[in-house]
């Protein structure tokens, strides 16, 4: 991703470990990612991690935590992971687009004890 291209950033401490989300357009990759991955650019959710939350973020993978290049729901946009007072993570984003490529931005229902955490 080019600096500048992290949208919607939101900071989450799982586990002793932080984990920066943002949310990227295809349209916003570098060609140097572009090239290296021999991919398709996807949309969606990616993160950072971190020890602290006052140091340097760094990607743990190349894969994205949401998106695909082609998605038949619509791509998940503005991810968010938010920590209820009992402990329990919940993940809250809305649908940028549908098939068509027509925007919806409509919020998803939240979802409970998110699986994708294990991704981290």
């Amino acid at each position: 991703m080019r600096k500048g291209d992290l949208e919607v950033p939101s900071l989450v401490k799982i586990d002793e470990r932080y984990y920066l989300m943002f949310s990227v357009l295809h349209t916003s990759h570098s060609i140097a990612r572009n090239q290296r991955l021999q991919a398709q650019p996807v949309t969606g959710i990616h993160y950072l991690a971190a020890d602290n939350a006052l140091k340097s973020f760094r990607f743990s993978t190349d894969k994205f935590l949401i998106g695909e290049p082609t998605d038949p729901t619509g791509f998940l946009y503005c991810g968010k992971v938010v920590e209820c007072r009992n402990g329990n993570f919940w993940f809250l984003a809305s649908h940028l687009t549908n098939a068509n490529g027509d925007f919806v931005g409509k919020l998803i229902n939240p979802i409970a004890e998110w699986h994708l955490l294990k991704k981290l």
